[in-house]
This record gives structure tokens, sequence and C-alpha cells, in this order.
């Protein structure tokens, strides 16, 4: 249990180095870089005032593994997720589903309303980021 008392938090960034007297071979560089995300899962418009809600509560609570603005490092990229992590965002963020793969419950600090704008904003953020040719010109 760590100092918030959500649980564990594995971030799975690890590496194990070893090193060999006189050794030649260069260490590789970690798996870092962004890339575009993919075409947003969701296109709908989201309410502004939900989604700068949103931001406020990522900033404090999601960026330190997801990355500052939803850009993530070697976690997750938010702004990829796909539609069923999307429509499942409730329960890997309150009921814990996702908690086998480092991401602990925040039923303790955030509520249903706080996750509806986290999820607005990362949906917000998907749209921003994608090519505009990305997002599909439906109403």
């Amino acid at each position: 249990m760590n100092s918030s008392g959500i649980g564990p938090v594995k971030p799975g960034w690890g590496r194990i180095l070893t090193f060999a007297l006189d050794g030649k071979t260069a260490l590789k560089a970690p798996p870092f870089g962004h890339k575009d995300p993919p075409q947003p899962a969701i296109t709908a418009k989201q309410d502004s005032t939900v989604v700068r809600a949103g931001a406020v509560l990522f900033q404090g609570h999601c960026f330190i593994c997801h990355g500052l603005n939803a850009v993530a490092g070697p976690l997750p990229d938010l702004r990829c997720s796909s539609r069923q992590v999307l429509d499942s965002f409730a329960s890997i963020v309150l009921g814990g589903t996702k908690a086998s793969d480092g991401m602990p419950s925040f039923s303790k600090i955030l509520s249903a309303d706080d996750v509806r704008a986290i999820r607005a904003y990362v949906i917000a953020r998907s749209q921003e980021t994608a090519k505009p040719t990305q997002i599909s010109q439906r109403p």
C-alpha cells in the first residue's frame, strides 16, 4: 500500500542492467517516443465545461502515470484508448478491474462524476491530437 492508500502501483518501466568489464555493447534507448493517436474511438464532441473539470482532475490524479496532458510515456497512452476501454472507464478507475495490471482503484479518491469528467477529457485530448483527416465528419 502506498502513502495515498490506493494500493500498489506498478508503472512497468523498470529495467535490470548488467555490466561487463571492458564491455562494448551500447545500451538501447528506452521505448519512449510518441506517435499521433489513431482515429479517436469516440468522435462526438464533449461538453467543454466537463472537459475542463476533467483536465484539472487528470492533472491532479492521473498525469503521474499517464503523462502530462494525457501524453503518456511508458504506460498506456489514454488518447489511444479503444471504445471498449472507454466504455469500461468507470469500472477500471473506480472498480479496479485492471488492478492486476498495475492500475489501482481510485474509488476512495474520485467520484463517479469525477471519472466521467476525466473520461470526457481523455476523449477530447484524443480528438485534439488526431490528424484532422482522421476525425470523421459525423454530426
